[in-house]
């Protein structure tokens, strides 16, 4: 039985797309009527916060069609071995990379069959070294063998449990459940390592409970589920089971609030990292969602980026940012207190 299964509370969507600069600078939503008025608590007040070193950042990839190169690249997840795995998004494909950068394997083609891409998204790797990846407009997710093969596909258009509508972000826990931001949806859904719908929770809205736009999602050691909330400019923070647990940021280009975050990632301390597509920075927040630090502005230089999108930490700490706009990855070399 689905966890706290939506009952006809799915917002009817319209036929207005909505411009988004995330994939090939356009991303196509479809506009939802949100309602809410419940929230959590505010935002953290706490401002001590302390702003990397642009000599920190190096540029590990950069833009083209070659083994290695990029296309409007997403979101990005590491393995076991600290390898690089890239949403090669505006080239329909993933990559495999080395920690520095150095090209490792490539797969996928454009299409809609087993094995084929129409502008991947989100991409998560188990401990095994399969390789699930969000099909935004295949509206699917993908599982790959370790090697790249296609084992199973599941999902299509629609609004129904099971159905995806432009999923963005892929999260996994320790019992290989999957978890996916259904963006335009604006809702979570939980898939088991098979497939089989779990829970889904969320509808559109800014309420408790209520999304609009999910796009990131990431998982910390106790299972909780947290979740960039692209339209509400906030970070979520679901338990297990799908219950609010709290709530940071809104609007603004301050230390804690957020123009449009789209990748999270959260560190072996619990700190969560977060990438903001319209402030062009990286912001880290405690455990309890203080800010702690931030990174970045518009720019094509080292230590700037341009709608960052993805973000990974490898198991030593470094950082790895995927860019859209700039269509390359740059690595942090060191942490900053």
């Amino acid at each position: 039985m689905l966890q706290r299964e939506q009952r006809n509370n799915i917002f009817p969507l319209s036929i207005c797309l909505v411009a988004a600069c995330l994939v090939l600078l356009v991303i196509r939503f479809i506009t939802v009527a949100c309602a809410g008025s419940t929230s959590l608590p505010g935002p953290l007040t706490d401002t001590t916060v302390s702003a990397g070193k642009l000599g920190t950042w190096r540029v590990i990839t950069g833009t083209g069609t070659a083994p290695g190169k990029l296309a409007a690249p997403t979101y990005l997840a590491v393995d076991k071995q600290d390898n690089v795995y890239v949403s090669d998004t505006g080239n329909h494909r993933i990559q495999k990379l080395s920690p520095d950068g150095q090209s490792l394997a490539q797969w996928g083609t454009f299409g809609d069959t087993l094995g084929q891409f129409k502008s991947p998204t989100g991409i998560s790797v188990d401990s095994q070294g399969n390789i699930y990846v969000a099909d935004m407009e295949n509206h699917c997710v993908h599982k790959l063998s370790p090697s790249g093969e296609p084992v199973a596909q599941w999902g299509r258009k629609g609004s129904k449990p099971g159905q995806f509508n432009n999923p963005q972000g892929v999260a996994l826990d320790t019992q290989g459940n999957i978890y996916v931001a259904d963006m335009a949806n604006c809702r979570i859904q939980k898939l088991s390592p098979s497939g089989q719908l779990l829970a889904q929770w969320g509808m559109g809205g800014s309420g408790v409970d209520q999304f609009n736009y999910p796009t990131g999602i990431a998982l910390d050691a106790q299972g909780n589920v947290y979740v960039a909330d692209w339209g509400n400019n906030r970070i979520q923070k679901l338990s297990p089971n799908g219950w609010p647990l709290a709530q940071w940021g809104t609007k603004g280009s301050g230390p804690g609030q957020f123009s449009r975050p789209v990748g999270i990632a959260l560190d072996v301390q619990g700190n969560i990292y977060v990438a903001e597509q319209e402030n062009h920075r990286i912001q880290r927040l405690s455990p309890e969602g203080e800010p702690m630090a931030l990174w970045g502005s518009r720019g094509s230089e080292p230590g700037h980026f341009d709608f960052p999108v993805g973000i990974a930490i490898n198991s030593k700490g470094p950082i790895y940012v995927a860019e859209s706009a700039n269509s390359r990855i740059q690595k942090l070399l060191a942490q900053l207190e």
